[in-house]
């Protein structure tokens, strides 16, 4: 029978298959195609329709763009093979199973048993025991059966508690094995002689899988730059711009201890700015008691500057032979191999080549302007460790792309729009352009859509001169956490309330925000509770709508996890409503929204820009540039900031705007001194006419 991971790699390998089947056809030239790729290398496929990896050399990532965002694999006929870039970091996969209890409180010298079914035979090695009680103390025996009558015993005297200890309460539930086995019932006995039984409700079996590391190296070259008040200094060379996160020395000196460091310099706007990458003490002893030796220096934020190591000597004479070496976790491309493709096959002692099939891949890198595909293949990253070992592709040598030419990002001028009248709108941001001309991409943030119309109409660019700066709007490009305000409501016996609110800040009334999820952290560290999210009625005919019900819960164990509800709405307030039963209220300690907030990509030439929001009245622009919608995003535009949102000076308030502006009451008086007035006019007028003749 085959593993569940396995069979769930199976369905994501087919998944991949999909989307690598439903793909246009292109040109038979990939070159020309690709032309602004600089480099390329064949692939090896595998058998079609399997799950493959290809490992990658740093030097290959060092020449593509960081976190490979250039990498694009091919197929003959030029189609993209969509695939994950996965890094050889130790990880660990779990995959849980939730058994249902088919018998209990079978008493037998004072014991109870429970049995559990998982559903079917699957392989596991620890066990969360659900138990009502909340104090209990109780010694359990572990027994699995994959047919129900044979059983055999897996752990024959364990631990199941709940109890205060040192001012807090810890509640232990987990049963684990020292290794996996293959199950489908399980039985728990438990000793009643000390205590009274308890209500075991289920349980999850779990299975744990973990992927080990793997890591690369590579000699540096230390280029003296001199030394200075006790600092020596060294230039850190590699062939290529690889990516590392550690760094390790050696020297013949029998005896040190050096504090070094690890500076980036990069240019900008013809000053130096230097970064510290890493930090450490590094020392050797060879001889004596207390020989040792600590090298090696953590790494972390590398960009594509110019490294340089500084070694604190002191009064110390320089490291003698001073040598290094750079190492950082290997990655690989996963995906599935398409039709018509050559592999390596693995082996109980290794890897073999498979026969040649007709037709190879090919990997282009070395584009600097392009943004990272997206492929949505990010769930399975987690599900790769379960996966175990993959067919491996082979990579062939490097080549030079000859129809390769370096083309400015989209070659078009950045002609402004139209003039906006700026005074119909409420709220602006400043966003500041480098001076030059370039495609450029700004994130709104979540309290922008708090000001905005809910389709975006009212959204636009102005340069200084109020011209409109067409740009491709893309929605939904990230989740952005935003703090609410949290006030616990009275509620009857048994159960607890909860507002939420965002925060109203210089705003009125409070924003309203396109909520996709609500995160709550709880200081306690289990529970299982029916919940629901309610908000006040959208129409404003009062009262309130469920716009979330389920069971809010936290398994034991996940303390320091958020409980994360998926509430989909547009609201400027929510109400939790939790059914505690006879348990204590939870102790809420932090809630947040999550909003889905968009990005703007925009050519422009450089100066200050304005960002403009809040004009109720206006109608969705229309910009040629929308054409180039494909291609504006396919691009990797330089981000850019702006200030955060403060009300227009040039507004000007309409009287709709102040109408609806007003208080309730102010409008109410209004509306009856309006009545008032229009009765004594009508009374007037009909005062003074005359009188009709009687016959």
């Amino acid at each position: 029978m085959k593993r569940p991971g396995a069979v769930r790699l199976a369905l994501a390998a087919a998944v991949l298959a999909v989307l690598a089947a439903d793909r246009p056809v292109f040109a038979e030239d990939l070159d020309a195609q690709r032309s602004a790729w600089r480099a390329r290398r064949t692939v090896s496929a595998q058998e079609p329709g399997r799950l493959v990896a290809l490992p990658l050399e740093p030097e290959v990532q060092g020449a593509a763009q960081r976190e490979g965002r250039d990498l694009r694999l091919l197929d003959a006929s030029g189609a993209e093979v969509p695939f994950l870039l996965d890094r050889l970091e130790a990880r660990e996969a779990r995959t849980a199973y939730a058994g249902h209890v088919v018998a209990a409180d079978a008493r037998r010298e004072q014991q109870s048993l429970v049995e559990v079914d998982l559903g079917s035979i699957v392989e596991v090695d620890t066990f969360e025991v659900e138990i009502a009680a909340r104090r209990f103390a109780k010694r359990v025996r572990l027994e699995t059966s994959e047919d129900g009558a044979t059983w055999t015993t897996r752990l024959a005297a364990a631990s199941l508690f709940g109890r205060e200890w040192s001012g807090g309460f810890v509640r232990h539930v987990m049963l684990e094995l020292p290794a996996a086995v293959r199950a489908r019932r399980v039985r728990l006995t438990l000793d009643d002689t000390r205590s009274e039984p308890v209500n075991v409700t289920g349980l999850t079996a779990t299975r744990r899988l973990a992927l080990a590391a793997q890591r690369f190296s590579r000699e540096a070259s230390l280029v003296p730059l001199g030394r200075q008040d006790g600092v020596s200094r060294y230039a850190l060379e590699l062939p290529a711009a690889i990516d590392f996160d550690e760094l390790t020395l050696a020297a013949e000196d029998a005896l040190f201890a050096r504090r070094v460091k690890l500076i980036e310099e990069q240019e900008t706007g013809g000053r130096i700015a230097r970064e510290v990458r890493g930090e450490a003490l590094v020392y050797r002893v060879a001889e004596g008691d207390l020989a040792g030796a600590s090298l090696t220096l953590p790494v972390a934020g590398l960009a594509a500057g110019r490294r340089v190591l500084e070694v604190v000597d002191g009064d110390a004479p320089a490291l003698r032979r001073l040598q290094a070496k750079v190492s950082g976790p290997r990655a690989r491309l996963v995906y599935v191999a398409p039709d018509g493709g050559l592999g390596a096959e693995g082996t109980g002692d290794g890897l073999r080549p498979a026969a040649e099939p007709a037709g190879r891949l090919v990997l282009y890198y070395g584009n600097r302007v392009v943004r990272a595909p997206d492929y949505g293949l990010e769930p399975l990253r987690a599900r790769l460790a379960a996966a175990g070992e993959l067919p491996i592709a082979v990579l062939g040598e490097e080549e030079a792309n000859p129809r390769f030419r370096e083309a400015p990002p989209l070659q078009f001028a950045a002609r402004p729009g139209t003039t906006v009248e700026v005074a119909r709108f409420r709220y602006e941001r400043r966003v500041g352009v480098p001076v030059k001309e370039d495609l450029y991409s700004l994130t709104l943030a979540a309290t922008d859509l708090g000001l905005l119309r809910s389709d975006l109409a009212d959204l636009r660019l102005v340069d200084a001169e109020a011209r409109q700066v067409p740009f491709v709007l893309e929605p939904g490009v990230r989740e952005e956490p935003v703090i609410l305000e949290s006030e616990a409501l009275e509620a009857p016996t048994g159960r607890s309330r909860w507002r939420f609110s965002v925060p109203r800040g210089d705003q009125r009334p409070r924003p309203a925000l396109p909520l996709t999820a609500l995160e709550l952290r709880a200081a306690e560290g289990f529970f299982s509770r029916t919940a629901r999210v309610l908000m006040a009625r959208p129409d404003g005919r009062g009262g309130e709508v469920v716009v979330w019900a389920g069971r809010l819960e936290r398994r034991a164990g996940g303390a320091e996890e958020p409980v994360r509800l998926p509430v989909s709405t547009r609201a400027g307030e929510l109400v939790l409503e939790i059914e505690d039963g006879d348990d204590a209220p939870l102790t809420l300690s932090d809630a947040r929204a999550l909003v889905r907030v968009p990005r703007i990509a925009f050519k422009a030439a450089g100066g200050e820009l304005r960002l403009l929001m809040g004009d109720p009245e206006a109608t969705a622009p229309r910009y040629d540039l929308a054409a180039l919608r494909a291609e504006v995003l396919a691009w990797s535009a330089e981000r850019v900031e702006a200030t955060p949102a403060e009300p227009s000076v040039a507004h000007r308030r309409g009287w709709r705007e102040l109408l609806g502006q007003a208080p309730p009451t102010l409008l109410l008086w209004g509306t009856l001194l309006a009545a008032a007035v229009a009765l004594i006019a009508l009374t007037l007028r009909l005062a003074g006419q005359p009188n009709a003749p009687r016959d």
